[in-house]
């Protein structure tokens, strides 16, 4: 298939593109337009480049209508205007899915576990409602698209996709740890949050755009539930420091925007999303990760994080 994919410069996206082009697929990939200099996706005679961003509604449409497939990963991230993030994620796949209706080409968009957070253990047949991370708006259109026949799915992704490159919450849970010699946990440290390697969470959506039905939820998670204390045990240990218990209430002022979720229940299995794409994650949990990835405790990469805070 010829896939248009947005975010595919991205930490995910790079690994998805590697293994789509393994596959024998080509790529049209969504590049912000000074990108195309400073920051290329892979160079491939089987990639081409389209200029543009997710407010660029014409070309997003134009890259669903010539391919044959689209993989919508990019967010266009900031946690001071989140919901700004949001609204114009939830732009963009509107725009995707109204380019596709009347075709039975696949489009696959992004959404994350944490919407069904504190109900349990999260099932693919759990429907988004709203919460601390507003981006079930994704899954209701989605819904919508579905019924109108588009076939549009979702990729529900974990509070931590681990890997070399990681950019996400454990570089950051890890550099409030070296910077203020302990590593703080919420309550007893038993909210458990489900993972996945980077290079596993790649391969659901490949299979999702391969084998995905429509309406499909589809969860990219390996571990079920690793507890935040576990986590702050490996850490802490990695980096010579001590342990802090903290109030709910303190999360925010030690960790920023990452602390209230860190005291958030998110176990979620993957059962029917194994089942259904023939999924097999086969890369390490996350705390095997932790204990034996350099990547995670290089001085620069610590220091870089923590600048940045």
């Amino acid at each position: 298939m010829h896939i248009f994919i947005t975010g595919s410069t991205g930490y995910i996206g790079r690994a998805l593109t590697s293994h789509l082009l393994a596959s024998g697929h080509t790529i049209l990939a969504l590049v912000r337009p000074h990108q195309e200099a400073t920051n290329p996706p892979p160079s491939n005679p089987n990639i081409t480049l389209l200029p543009g961003t997710l407010t660029d509604l014409a070309t997003l449409t134009h890259g669903a209508t010539t391919t044959d497939a689209t993989i919508h990963l990019a967010f266009s991230m900031s946690f001071t205007s989140f919901a700004e993030s949001c609204a114009i994620d939830l732009s963009a796949i509107s725009t995707l899915g109204a380019a596709l209706l009347g075709t039975d080409k696949p489009l696959v968009v992004t959404s994350g576990t944490l919407n069904l957070a504190g109900r349990g253990v999260g099932l693919e047949s759990m429907r988004a409602e709203p919460g601390p991370v507003p981006r079930y708006l994704a899954e209701w259109k989605v819904e919508e698209l579905a019924k109108e026949g588009v076939r549009a799915m979702v990729v529900r992704l974990p509070p931590s996709v681990h890997g070399e490159e990681d950019v996400g919450m454990m570089p950051k849970f890890i550099a409030v740890g070296a910077a203020k010699k302990e590593v703080a946990y919420v309550g007893d440290g038993g909210q458990r949050w489900p993972s996945v390697h980077r290079e596993d969470a790649a391969m659901v959506y490949m299979l999702a755009v391969e084998r995905g039905v429509k309406g499909g939820m589809y969860h990219a998670v390996g571990d079920e539930g690793v507890s935040i204390r576990e986590i702050a045990e490996v850490v802490a240990g990695r980096l010579g420091v001590g342990m802090r218990c903290i109030a709910g209430e303190e999360a925010a002022g030690w960790y920023g925007f990452m602390g209230p979720l860190l005291g958030v229940d998110n176990p979620c299995e993957s059962k029917r999303t194994r089942e259904e794409l023939g999924w097999v994650p086969k890369g390490c949990g996350l705390l095997e990760d932790l204990r034996e990835g350099e990547y995670y405790f290089a001085e620069e990469n610590i220091g870089r994080v923590v600048e940045g805070l």
